[in-house]
């Protein structure tokens, strides 16, 4: 009889301790499942944030290009007053005559075009910030807006030799409702000039001399941002 009671404890015993070993798996597995849930959440949430950091970063970025664009287009325009003001001020240094230097005419020329044709612009138009905002394609006028702190250009006829425009403001606000603001100086340079070599060779190519040069020379070169900032 005892034997047969410690057998069936025996059998009790490890009936328990599978029953047991069942359990501690099953818990195992709840574990590891429920760490991998939370993994797999952490992962999708962290890839989340990337995409809508991506997403507004591109869209910050384009806003950023458009906003350039437009200053790019104000700038054409300087450099198309800046063309024929150097086609004025060249032709004019080389009849020169007084004792002036050919440089000091064609500089002196030169900016007062600028000048001269600018002011013609402005008063042309209500005022010289809806001038440069005209200049504007209408896809970037419409989402944005020039101001100036001064309609005045500051011309330096010695050091610099160029003319000034002070203070130019573009605000843009884009359709997915992103606002870029550049501000920035505007510099017209008189192109630099060899007198000496170019009349000697004015002197050998009369015809087309001129022609040469302009083909020559970038004007665009000679229009340039100072001061510049974007936000």
């Amino acid at each position: 009889m005892i034997s047969n009671d410690r057998g069936r404890e025996m059998n009790g015993m490890k009936s328990n301790r599978k029953l047991n070993n069942k359990g501690a798996a099953l818990v195992t597995v709840i574990v590891v499942i429920s760490f991998i849930s939370i993994l797999a959440t952490m992962i999708l949430y962290s890839a989340g944030i990337n995409f809508t950091m991506k997403a507004t970063d591109i869209k910050t970025k384009k806003g950023f290009y458009d906003g350039e664009q437009a200053v790019e287009e104000i700038k054409v325009y300087f450099t198309n007053l800046a063309q024929k003001a150097f086609e004025e001020s060249y032709a004019n240094a080389l009849t020169s005559g007084g004792g002036l230097t050919r440089e000091t005419v064609f500089v002196t020329s030169f900016l007062d075009s600028i000048n001269s044709s600018w002011n013609a612009d402005v008063a042309a138009s209500t005022s010289a910030s809806d001038l440069l905002q005209s200049k504007i394609d209408a896809k970037y006028a419409g989402g944005g807006k020039v101001t100036l702190a001064s309609a005045t250009l500051d011309l330096d006829y010695t050091v610099e030799k160029c003319a000034t425009l002070k203070g130019l403001e573009f605000i843009y606000t884009d359709s997915n409702n992103c606002t870029t603001k550049i501000s920035t100086d505007i510099k017209i340079y008189a192109p630099p000039q060899k007198w000496s070599i170019e009349m000697a060779e004015m002197t050998e190519f009369p015809g087309s001399y001129l022609d040469v040069m302009n083909n020559e020379l970038e004007i665009a070169d000679c229009v340039k941002y100072y001061n510049w900032k974007k936000k």
